[in-house]
C-alpha cells in the first residue's frame, strides 16, 4: 500500500542528502567544538560496554540523560573512532531524514507547499547550528523521531490524506470522493477499524524521541493543535490516545530535571522570577522569527540582554505577541486556523521552553540558533505555502515535493530562494571548519562573550601561543570580574607557563577566594608553590585538591612528584600508581610514575613507564630525558645518546637536557663534547652547583686546570659543603702547581 510512496521519499532522502553533504561540506572535518568533550571525546561511558550500560540505567553517569543519543554517540565512537567525520556525515543524513519527513508530515496535512517548506527547512542557516555541532545529534536525531511519531499518530487518527477537512475550499468529505469519518473510524466497518498498531508505532517513536532529547515533549500539545486544525472540533476519542505520550513527558522530564540539576543547572544565574522568564519567552519569540525571516549575523552564542522587568519596553516583546495570536485567533474564519497552529506551534517549541526549564545555556545567552531547530519547520510550512499562494492565488494541492506552481515563475522564485539559503549555510559552516574560526567569529558578532574569550584562550594555551592567551583571559576577567572562579585561574594558569609565578598566584588566590572547593585551582596553586620551593605547602594544596576530587589523576600525578621531592619515595609510588589507573592516557602520570621508579632504584621498569609517556605524547622533553638517563644507568648508553641529542636539538632551551647529554658524554669519553653540553645548561640555569662540578671534572680531564678551578669556586659559592668541588679545586691547583 505504502510502496510508492515511501520508495519516493527513499529517493528524495538520497537527494536531500546528497546535497546537504555538499552545502555542509566545509564543516565535515570540523573538530570537537566545547562541550563535544563531555559528550564524545572526552566521554569514559563511551568506551566500553559497561559504559553503555550506565549510560542507560544510571541517570547522571554522563552529563544528560538523553541514553539514545549518547549511545549513537557510543556506537559511533566504535565504528571510527574520534574521527570527526563520521559524526558530521551522521548528523548531515539525520538531518536530510528530518527534512524529508517533514516534507511527508506536511503533505499529508495539505499543507500547500509542502516540498518547498521541507526545502527550505533543509537548507536554512540557522540550522547549521544544530548540524554541524557534533553534541547536537541529539536535535536531528530526536527530530526525526518526532516526526515519525507525528505521522504515525496522523495516520492512526485518519487525519490528513485519509481524514477529513471538510472546511477547505468549502468541500465535503463527499465531494473529494472520501467517506466521512467519526472519531477516526469508518461507518462501514462498524466503529471497529482502528489501526492500533501505528498507535503502539507513535508511542513507540516518541519515547524514543524522549530518549533522545526530551526539548520534544512538545508532541502531545502539536498533535491536539493538529487535531483541532483538522477536525470540526475536538472530542474526548481524540484527546485521550495522547494520555500516555503526556505520561512518557512527565516521568522524562523529571529525570532530566534532576540530572541536569546535579550537573550545575542552578544558582543565580538560572534563578528568575515568572515575570523574568515571561519576558525572555517574549522576547527570544521575535528574535527567532525574526532569525528565520532574515538570517543575518548569526552567532554561535548571542548577546545575553538585561532582564528588568521594571522598564516598560521590555514588556511590548509578549505583549506584542499575545496580540498577535490573538488577532490570528480572531480572522481564523478567512484565514483558517492554520496560521494561529502554526504560530502557536513555534511558541511552544522554542521561547516557551524558559517558562518551565532551567537550561544550562542560559547563563551564556537565553537564545540560541540549536533551540529553533524544532520550531522552525512551522515557520518553514507558513513560507512555503504563503510563496505558493502569492504565485497561484489559490490553495492547492501539489502531491510532488519539488513541483511548484504551474508555471516556471514559481519553480524559478523558489530556486532562487533555496540558492540564496544554501548559500547563506555553506558559507555558515565554514565557522565550524575549525574551534578557533568558530570562536573568533563569534567574538566578532558578540565581543562580550566569556564564554567565547574563555574558549579561545584555553585553545591558544593548548597550542603554545600564551601571550594572545593571557590577553583573551584577561578580557574574561574584565567581563566577569567578580563572579566566577574559572577566569581567575585560566588567567594563572597562562600567566604560569610564561613564568611570571607571583602574578599566576595572585590569580590562584583570587579564584580560590571566589570559590575555595574549586579543586583545579588547589592543584596549580601547588604547582606555584613546588616552583617557589615550598614543597610541604605544595603537598598541602595538592591533597585538599584530592579531597575535593579524588579520582582526579593529574593531581595524584602532582602529589607524587612532591613527596618524591620530600624524600617519600613509598608513598610517591602509591600515589603515581593510581594516577596511571585513573588517567592511563595522561601523559605526565606515566612520565611521574618513571620518576618514582627511578628514584627507587628500578629502573627497567622506569624505562618502561617513560617509553608509554613517549608514546601518548612522543615530544615530550621531560620523559625523553629521564628514559635516557635510566638507559646509561642500565649500560644502554648507546640508545640514550640519541634521545638526549633530539631533545637538544628540538628544546634548545630545556635544562636537564642539556645537562644530562653531557653527562652522558662525559661517561662516553667525549670530553670536549660534556664540556659544550654543560656550558649550554649552566647559560641556562647558572644557579645549578652540581653542573659547575661536573663542568669543572671535564675541564680537569681536557687539561683546562684554570678554567676547572673556576668553576669548582662557583660550585662552593652556591653550595659551600659540597665536598666534590672541593676535592676537585684542590686538584686543580696542585695540577697547576
Amino acid at each position: 500500500m505504502f510502496r510508492t510512496p515511501w520508495r519516493q521519499s527513499l529517493c528524495w532522502w538520497l537527494v536531500a542528502a546528497s546535497g546537504l553533504l555538499v552545502v555542509y561540506g566545509p564543516a565535515l572535518h570540523g573538530g570537537f567544538l566545547w562541550d563535544d568533550d563531555v559528550h564524545i571525546s572526552a566521554n569514559e561511558a563511551l568506551r566500553s560496554g559497561l559504559g553503555l550500560a550506565r549510560i542507560w540505567f544510571e541517570p547522571g553517569a554522563v552529563c544528560q540523560y538523553y541514553p539514545l543519543s549518547f549511545s549513537a554517540f557510543w556506537l559511533e565512537y566504535h565504528l571510527w573512532g574520534l574521527d570527526p567525520l563520521g559524526y558530521h556525515v551522521v548528523n548531515v543524513l539525520l538531518h536530510a531524514a528530518v527534512a524529508v519527513l517533514l516534507w511527508q508530515v506536511l503533505r499529508r496535512l495539505r499543507v500547500p507547499g509542502a516540498g518547498l517548506a521541507a526545502a527550505i527547512f533543509a537548507v536554512h542557516p540557522v540550522m547549521v547550528m544544530s548540524v554541524a555541532w557534533m553534541t547536537e545529534l541529539k536535535n536531528t536525531l530526536a527530530a526525526a523521531l518526532a516526526l515519525g511519531a507525528i505521522w504515525a499518530y496522523l495516520r492512526f487518527a485518519r487525519v490528513g490524506v485519509y481524514g477529513q477537512r471538510p472546511e477547505a475550499r468549502g468541500q465535503t468529505s463527499e465531494d473529494r470522493g472520501q467517506r466521512p469519518e467519526v472519531g477516526g473510524q469508518r461507518p462501514e466497518d462498524g466503529g471497529q477499524r482502528v489501526e492500533w498498531g501505528f498507535y503502539l508505532l507513535a508511542l513507540g517513536l516518541f519515547q524514543l524521541a524522549m530518549f533522545a532529547k526530551t526539548a520534544v515533549s512538545f508532541v502531545p500539545a502539536t498533535l491536539l493543535l493538529i487535531l483541532w486544525w483538522q477536525r470540526p472540533r475536538l472530542r474526548w476519542a481524540d484527546v485521550w490516545p495522547l494520555a500516555p505520550m503526556l505520561a512518557i513527558v512527565i516521568v522524562m522530564g523529571r529525570i532530566t530535571a534532576q540530572v541536569e540539576g546535579r550537573m550545575g543547572a542552578t544558582g543565580p544565574a538560572y534563578d528568575h522570577s515568572v515575570a523574568e522568564r515571561v519576558l525572555i519567552a517574549g522576547r527570544s519569540f521575535w528574535f527567532y522569527l525574526g532569525k528565520l525571516v532574515w538570517p543575518a549575523h548569526l552567532s554561535f552564542i548571542y548577546p545575553r540582554w538585561d532582564v528588568e522587568p521594571t522598564a516598560w519596553w521590555q514588556w511590548s516583546f509578549p505583549v506584542a505577541a499575545g496580540l498577535l495570536m490573538a488577532g490570528l485567533w480572531l480572522v481564523r474564519g478567512r484565514l483558517g486556523k492554520a496560521p494561529l497552529v502554526a504560530s502557536l506551534y513555534f511558541f511552544l517549541c522554542t521561547s516557551a521552553l524558559i517558562l518551565g526549564l532551567t537550561l544550562d545555556f542560559t547563563r551564556y545567552s537565553f537564545v540560541s540558533d540549536h533551540w529553533q531547530y524544532f520550531g522552525a519547520p512551522a515557520i518553514c510550512a507558513l513560507a512555503g505555502a504563503g510563496i505558493q499562494f502569492l504565485v497561484l492565488r489559490s490553495w492547492c494541492f501539489v502531491p510532488s515535493p519539488w513541483t511548484f506552481g504551474r508555471g516556471w515563475v514559481g519553480a524559478v522564485m523558489a530556486g532562487l530562494l533555496l540558492m540564496v539559503l544554501a548559500g547563506a549555510s555553506w558559507r555558515q559552516s565554514h565557522l565550524f571548519a575549525d574551534e578557533e574560526t568558530l570562536w573568533r567569529a563569534t567574538l566578532r558578532q558578540n565581543p562580550e562573550s566569556d564564554m567565547a574569550c574563555d574558549n579561545l584562550g584555553l585553545l591558544l594555551l593548548r597550542t603554545g601561543r600564551i601571550p594572545e592567551a593571557v590577553f583573551w583571559f584577561k578580557e574574561e576577567v574584565r567581563l566577569h570580574p567578580r563572579d566566577e572562579a574559572g577566569p581567575h585561574n585560566n588567567l594563572g594558569t597562562a600567566l604560569l607557563e610564561l613564568g611570571r609565578i607571583p602574578e599566576a598566584a595572585a590569580e590562584f588566590e583570587e579564584s580560590m577566594r571566589l570559590n575555595p572547593n574549586y579543586d583545579v585551582t588547589h592543584n596549580n596553586l601547588g604547582d606555584v608553590l613546588n616552583l617557589q620551593g615550598q614543597p610541604e605547602a605544595a603537598l598541602a594544596e595538592y591533597q585538599t585538591a584530592l579531597r575535593l576530587k579524588p579520582d582526579h589523576g593529574t593531581t595524584l600525578a602532582n602529589l607524587a612528584g612532591t613527596l618524591l621531592e620530600l624524600n617519600r619515595a613509598r608513598e610517591a609510588l602509591t600515589a603515581a600508581t593510581r594516577a596511571v589507573v585513573l588517567a592511563p592516557d595522561e601523559p605526565v602520570a606515566r612520565h611521574t610514575l618513571g620518576k618514582v621508579l627511578h628514584a627507587l632504584g628500578r629502573n627497567e621498569e622506569a624505562v618502561r613507564a617513560e617509553a608509554a609517556a613517549l608514546q601518548l605524547r612522543p615530544d615530550y622533553p621531560a620523559a625523553q630525558v629521564n628514559l635516557a638517563v635510566d638507559l646509561m644507568l642500565l649500560g644502554r648508553g648507546a640508545e640514550a645518546m640519541p634521545q638526549l641529542a633530539a631533545v637538544v636539538r628540538l628544546h634548545p632551551d630545556n635544562f636537564d637536557a642539556h645537562n644530562d647529554y653531557g653527562l652522558a658524554l662525559a661517561m662516553a669519553g667525549r670530553g670536549p663534547e660534556a664540556a659544550l653540553q654543560f656550558e649550554a645548561a649552566l647559560r641556562l640555569r647558572p644557579d645549578r652547583a652540581a653542573t659547575h662540578t661536573d663542568l669543572g671534572k671535564v675541564y680537569l680531564l681536557t687539561g683546562r686546570k684554570a678554567e676547572a678551578a673556576a668553576q669548582f669556586n662557583a660550585a662552593l659559592q652556591l653550595q659551600p659543603d659540597n665536598a666534590e668541588a672541593r676535592a676537585g679545586l684542590q686538584q686543580a691547583h696542585v695540577g697547576g702547581e
